[in-house]
């Protein structure tokens, strides 16, 4: 999936105080992360000026996906540079370009009007409370005849929504899109 438009705004925005970045700090830390390929970072680096550099790395990770972003905003806090992700986060959020809204409209509407409207994905041995009590309810003898073991299953349940909640055992993730 594409940056989000507004995340894009974000950079662009900033741009001028993104160029006081090190690109030979943040390169390693996105390519660990898997935003960026060594080739990108040599393509970086080739640039003359710093200037150079940092423009060329804001150029590449605008075209990185919807992870890009948050990623270059940990990589910045793990190099101390909270300063930059205040200033990114305090974006002015009502001047974004028409070209960007109407970027960010589409993504929202083909989000919407595609067929894999979410998911809540319960796999290994989750149980929800809601699970949970559907399954008690329609099987309560079964219930009570192992009252201390509780009931477990596997399966997929497809949800309307534009996100989707993966459940593992005891680690619930969440992947939202808007």
């Amino acid at each position: 999936m594409p940056m989000d438009p507004r995340d894009k705004w974000r950079l662009r925005s900033n741009r001028l105080a993104l160029i006081d970045i090190n690109t030979e700090e943040v390169c390693p830390h996105m390519i660990a992360a898997g935003i960026l390929t060594p080739d990108d970072e040599e393509r970086i680096e080739k640039e003359a000026t710093h200037n150079d550099k940092a423009q060329s790395f804001l150029n590449s990770l605008e075209s990185k996906g919807e992870m890009a972003y948050s990623t270059f905003k940990e990589t910045l806090l793990k190099l101390e540079r909270g300063d930059l992700v205040r200033k990114l986060d305090s974006t002015n959020m009502n001047r974004m370009p028409a070209r960007l809204q109407q970027e960010l409209d589409a993504m929202r509407s083909a989000t919407l009007d595609s067929t894999d409207r979410g998911n809540i994905i319960i796999t290994d041995n989750t149980t929800t409370t809601r699970r949970q009590t559907r399954m008690e309810d329609e099987g309560a003898a079964e219930s009570r005849r192992r009252p201390n073991q509780p009931k477990r299953s596997s399966g997929s349940i497809t949800v309307r929504g534009n996100g989707n909640l993966v459940m593992d055992n005891s680690t619930v993730t969440v992947n939202r899109y808007w």
